[in-house]
């Protein structure tokens, strides 16, 4: 009878464990939060931003009143057209450091850390020159 119960026992503490859903919440930043569309308007300016991220790139969109919204795809480590580049340093679940080379002017490199707070419904964007943004999560795709 006593092994039966820790049988028993051991099945029920199995049946118990998280599920897939809970475990997806686990990973690195861009394993984390990959498609997730965070936004920052200015009201005085009257200009929306987006940012989302993927495993294989960055994505930003800018749309002003009266102006078509552009949309930037960056690819993580490649440069860009006109040979800039994003390089990934450290990548954990709830930052994301990478650097901002620049080919042509390089007194524009940077390195960018990225953070999620409450609960991942707030994005700030720290730049190694002191440039800071925030972001609120946001449930529509950049432009809309």
């Amino acid at each position: 009878m006593k092994k039966f119960s820790l049988l028993i026992l051991s099945v029920l503490l199995l049946s118990c464990s998280p599920d897939d859903n809970e475990l997806a919440t686990e990973g690195n930043f861009l394993e984390v939060y990959n498609g997730v569309v965070w936004k920052n308007y200015i009201e005085q300016d009257k200009i929306s931003f987006w940012v989302v991220f993927s495993s294989s790139s960055f994505s930003e969109a800018e749309y002003m009143e009266g102006n078509d919204c552009e949309i930037l795809v960056t690819r993580w480590g490649v440069e860009d057209s006109d040979g800039d580049k994003l390089t990934i340093k450290e990548n954990s679940k709830n930052l994301l450091i990478v650097d901002y080379i620049s080919k042509d002017y390089p007194e524009d490199n940077n390195t960018i850390t990225i953070t999620t707070l409450e609960n991942a419904n707030i994005l700030n964007i720290s730049m190694s020159d002191g440039g800071s943004e925030t972001f609120n999560r946001v449930s529509t795709k950049p432009c809309e």
